[in-house]
């Protein structure tokens, strides 16, 4: 079970990366302009 809780924590960090990456550019495309 704590090796399911582990995987399942890494996995919603990676797609919060993924997510604020794409917040980001998002941001500095509409900044641009």
């Amino acid at each position: 079970m704590k090796l399911r809780c582990k995987l399942l924590r890494v996995c919603i960090a990676l797609y919060c990366s993924h997510y604020y990456r794409i917040m980001i550019k998002r941001l500095r495309h509409y900044v641009e302009k």
